[in-house]
């Protein structure tokens, strides 16, 4: 209800991302294409072959993608609450659990936009449920699933090979198997079948493409402190306002690990952590620690933000209920310190409810965000995008929320793989702030402030 809420009436957020996804979508079959009509090769092809399952039933593809990921983040919460219960004892802690997933932004956020991460999150969860009847009773079965699952990762995100390499670190150490080479049999074929399929299209990919990868980046020492300090700055907002500087979050966030490593040496001696809880820090320290390492030789576009770590965010919840539980079983330990702890934890929970709360209504009111938001939907040239539905080719300087407006939310599909090259035949121009691309033979057919739409006649 909350999910709903937050992204009506403006429906997902939308980005340069989201439109190139949908337009893949559309695209499909017979090929995957961008808006530009150029080849779907930055990113693997999972989500809009998903995303193009809307032909099939009747919705559209904004409504599908909706639904989607309505499904895909209700089925999320059912697995984190199904492995709470499983691994948490106190029925206290257990409610205190409960609200920090529902009240967990950096989950939320992923599912209310347009993104890859959404369904990646939710495969994650998956394949840490197999994982943990996996640890309780080993089978084949269960480990066929776990790779069909890794293999579906990878499809969805390139970053499944993170994740990927992080459980055949976890399978290498799997306790239940007795021997060392059982042990290394076992996450070597789990780790080839699980990449081998994404492999085998990464180089399909470079034969239409010329290169495996988008771009790279020159290594640097000043590239590995950014990378650092980013990730630093993202995972503090997860236990600690990011309202508050830089130096005080990284302070606080030390002292927490502080706390925890003279709990788990100097009050009980010696903690032995379960299978379950080794593959959970095998699987949130590999991540975040790949994912440094890899965006060190590949250029991002953007940051390392909560969009690149969220998928792990779950993972990280699920641990921090697991120590809540363990400090909360053992209390009479702490003696005196017992409810200040107890006042501190449930204090803190105002902080990602209140930060929850703060940015669904946000979305509510204004639009998650990108070419979805108030703004954009208010703007009087995609007002008159929507209302007269133009069925001419379409030319824009700004093609990514044109084609949202024209060819996603409407019913313009001439504006597909066509921003380009007209062919001689008419157009439509739609200017942002821009001068018009042909004097004399242009028609002004539509103005509001310095954007416009002209009409293009074709040449005699």
């Amino acid at each position: 209800m909350l999910y709903v809420y937050s992204v009506y009436p403006y429906g997902l957020g939308v980005t340069d991302d989201s439109v190139n996804y949908f337009s893949a979508a559309l695209s499909f079959p017979p090929s995957l294409q961008k808006v530009d009509g150029s080849p779907f090769v930055e990113w693997p092809p999972l989500y809009p072959l998903l995303l193009s399952l809307f032909k099939y039933t009747g919705l559209s593809p904004v409504l599908f993608a909706f639904g989607l990921h309505l499904l895909s983040l209700q089925l999320s919460f059912w697995i984190i609450g199904s492995l709470i219960v499983k691994d948490v004892y106190s029925f206290s802690i257990r409610i205190w659990a409960a609200i920090l997933s529902l009240f967990s932004l950096p989950v939320l956020l992923v599912y209310a936009f347009a993104w890859s991460e959404a369904f990646f999150t939710t495969l994650v969860l998956l394949i840490v449920y197999q994982l943990k009847i996996y640890n309780k009773r080993p089978s084949l079965r269960t480990f066929i699933i776990i790779t069909i699952l890794s293999v579906l990762l990878c499809f969805q995100r390139k970053s499944g090979i993170v994740i990927t390499s992080a459980i055949s670190l976890y399978l290498l150490s799997f306790p239940h198997e007795s021997g060392h080479r059982k042990r290394i049999l076992t996450a070597a074929n789990y780790f080839l079948l699980s990449i081998l399929p994404f492999l085998l299209y990464l180089i399909a990919r470079y034969t239409s493409s010329g290169r495996f990868v988008t771009e790279q980046n020159e290594l640097s020492l000043k590239s590995v402190l950014n990378n650092l300090s980013e990730t630093i700055n993202v995972v503090s907002t997860w236990v600690i306002p990011d309202e508050l500087p830089f130096s005080i979050r990284l302070s606080f966030c030390l002292l927490i690990l502080f706390f925890a490593i003279t709990i788990c040496f100097f009050l009980f001696r010696r903690i032995r952590l379960s299978p379950y809880h080794c593959c959970l820090l095998t699987i949130l320290a590999g991540y975040l620690i790949f994912t440094n390492i890899i965006f060190l030789f590949l250029k991002l576009d953007d940051h390392l933000d909560d969009r690149i770590f969220a998928p792990v965010y779950p993972v990280f919840l699920l641990l921090l209920s697991s120590g809540a539980d363990f400090l909360y079983t053992n209390r009479h330990r702490f003696n005196h310190y017992t409810y200040p702890l107890i006042i501190i934890g449930s204090l803190w929970l105002t902080y990602p409810i209140s930060r929850t709360i703060y940015h669904l209504y946000k979305w509510h009111t204004t639009g998650v965000g990108g070419y979805s938001n108030k703004l954009w939907k208010n703007h009087a040239i995609i007002n008159w995008i929507q209302q007269h539905q133009p069925d001419q080719r379409i030319r824009t300087n700004q093609i990514f929320p044109v084609f949202y407006y024209s060819a996603i939310t409407g019913k313009n599909r001439y504006t597909n793989f066509d921003l380009q090259d007209s062919e001689n035949k008419p157009y439509l121009y739609i200017g942002f702030d821009s001068d018009v691309p042909e004097p004399g033979k242009a028609s002004l057919i539509f103005k509001s402030g310095n954007d416009h739409i002209y009409y293009i006649a074709p040449e005699n």
